[in-house]
Order: C-alpha cells, then structure tokens, then sequence
C-alpha cells in the first residue's frame, strides 16, 4: 500500500510533467468522459445538490466562485454495487459531507485539481498523480475549482465485505473499515485500470444497462477486490500476510465445478468461496498442481466449450455471437484473437464448417 505524502502546494502553480511512476501518461481512463446515454445539466445549485445526493449521499453543495456562472454536469452508471458518477460545475464550488455507513468513495481527478480535506489532513488531488480514497466513518470537504472534473466512484460497503470474505474467509460479520487516504504509484494505477474497465464496457456497449449481466457482475468484482487489495483498510494485516496453497483435494473440486458449468456462471472468486478458501491459496493450489492459475484454466475450459458447441452448431439457427456471450466472452475481438490461437482458425469458419 502506498499512500502518498499529503501535500498543501499551492495548485495554481504550473505542474511539472508526472514522473513515470505516477498514474499514467494518458487520460486516467482512456476517455474524455463517461458515455452513457444520459447526461444532466443542472443550472440551479440546489437541484444539482438534489441530484448528486440521489447517486452518491446527503452533502452540502456551496458557490464559492460566480453564481452565474454555475453549470453542473453529471453522468453516472452502475456495474452491480459500483457506481460511477463523473461531476463538473462550471464554477468554483465547496462539498462537504458528512460520515456515511453504506459506501467507500474514490474520487478520481480528470481535469484540475481538488484541495481535499480528510481526516485531519489536507492535500491536493491531480489527474494522472493522486486519487483520494473517502471512508465510511469520515467526513470530507472538497474544495472544487471551475476547471475541475472528476469521476467519483461510489462501492457499496456490504459488498466489498463480501468480496473480502471470498479473498480472506472466516472474517466474521464484521463490516470492512477504509482508511481515507491519498494514493498513487501502483495502487493508483491499479484502480485507475479498473474504473477505466467499468467506463469502457459502458461505451462498448452503448449504457450501462446494456453491459450483459455477467460482465458487469465481473467489472464489479474486479473493482472490489482491487480496492481491497490497493487501499488501508481494517482486514489488510491478514489480506497481505502469507497463504498456504489450497490442497489437492480442492483444486481437483474446482476442476469438477469447472466442468459441470453448463454455461459461464462462476467467476475465479465464486470458486473459491464454493470451496471455502481463499483466491491466494487456490491460485497458489493451482500453480503447484497444474502449473497455472484459476484464472487461466477457467478461460481455457470456457474456449474449448465454446469450439465444442460451434462443432455441432447450426449456422442457419444460432451465431457466434451468441454461443461466445453465453460462455461469458462479451468482447468479440478479444475473443476472436484468443479463439484462433487456440484452434487456428476464426470461430465463424468452425461454425460454417
């Protein structure tokens, strides 16, 4: 984990270009914005507040800049339990909110600069540098320039705990506690990878709503499970400390679960809460007796069910499209490239054959 030094530098000031080892080069998440079907502009602060409560949480939305000058702009999607929800208000404006119980926030710079206030401490947060992790039990008070635009992602708490429970079983009921933090180097750039997952399947697939179920299902706990594995948090002595590989006896279970699957239902995690462990020690168990991981077996199995059923398949009465999605490849080009290097041939030409 590696939060970065909290730093009060005035944020007006020319920035030097980001060294390597910061977020990234490019926009954070590949794309000037969320693209998703409906985008809200909002030129009263009151209703703006009313609507960013309605995705996010009850704040308190003041104009410190020009009044006329308030234009608020809001897009927001939802994988499962994660929402993203990208905001600008023309403006310079303060938030501020109180504790909250039902979610963790990141608060992603795209454009600008943040001065944010956690914990006792302030710090700037800049696109491609710093992101800001909020906690559930603390408050946070942003100070929110005209030039800025951010995306916020908002992790319902309960299912992060079950992520965690599929990562670190036998945690009890206890709900996970997040530290607020600045972050950047790895850990930045890991989440930043995973929102910029979330964002992309919206636009692949026109909204959010369109994402199959199975996808989002899986962008979601992509998202979970690097948060917790990328940020302080109450579970993360245990989560870090060393894992024993899982036993014979459950790898040999995994691949029969693996097997019986009539079509992409389990995801690497789903596996190893059905057998009681944690994802550490099946991919430990795995490399030790098949020299692979979970991950990797899974996609393999799911490709040669895939060749199987183009095999017997129809063309005049199913498509490619389709037997793919039901075995969870969502994505047609990666799955086209990942079929003909597996069978040497394009999964149309099997089809048809």
């Amino acid at each position: 984990m590696a939060p970065v030094t909290p730093s009060v530098s005035d944020p007006r000031q020319p920035l030097a270009p980001s060294p390597p080892s910061a977020l990234g080069a490019v926009d954070p998440l590949g794309l000037t914005s969320l693209r998703v079907p409906e985008r809200i502009t909002i030129r009263d602060p009151e209703s703006a507040s009313t609507e960013v409560a309605q995705r996010l949480s009850a704040h308190s939305l003041s104009v410190t800049g020009s009044p006329a000058a308030f234009e608020a702009h809001l897009a927001s999607g939802d994988a499962g339990p994660v929402r993203l929800l990208e905001l600008g208000f023309g403006t310079d404006i303060r938030l501020k909110r109180g504790p909250v119980d039902d979610y963790i926030g990141i608060v992603i710079p795209l454009s600008g600069w943040l001065r944010v206030r956690l914990a006792g401490t302030t710090f700037v947060a800049q696109p491609y540098r710093t992101m800001t992790i909020v906690g559930n039990d603390q408050p946070m008070d942003i100070s929110w320039p005209a030039s800025a635009r951010v995306v916020m992602a908002r992790l319902d708490r309960k299912a992060l705990t079950s992520a965690l429970g599929i990562l670190l079983p036998r945690t009890g009921q206890e709900l996970v506690r997040v530290a607020s933090a600045p972050i950047s180097g790895a850990e930045g750039f890991a989440i930043y990878g995973a929102v910029q997952l979330i964002a992309r399947a919206f636009s692949e697939f026109g909204s959010p709503e369109a994402v199959p179920v199975t996808q989002s299902r899986l962008l979601a706990q992509q998202m979970l499970v690097t948060t917790l594995l990328a940020v302080p948090h109450s579970f993360s002595a245990r989560l870090h400390g060393p894992a024993a590989p899982a036993p014979d006896a459950k790898v040999q279970a995994a691949l029969r679960l693996v097997a019986a699957e009539q079509r992409a239902e389990r995801t690497v995690l789903d596996l190893a809460g059905e057998l009681g462990i944690s994802l550490r020690a099946l991919e430990l168990g795995f490399r030790r007796e098949l020299g692979t991981t979970p991950h990797e077996h899974l996609r393999a199995a799911r490709l040669a069910r895939v060749h199987e059923e183009l095999v017997r398949a129809d063309a005049r009465r199913t498509t490619v499209t389709a037997i793919a999605g039901k075995w969870g490849f969502a994505h047609h080009g990666r799955f086209a490239r990942a079929y003909r290097e597996s069978f040497g041939e394009s999964p149309a030409k099997t089809l048809r054959s």
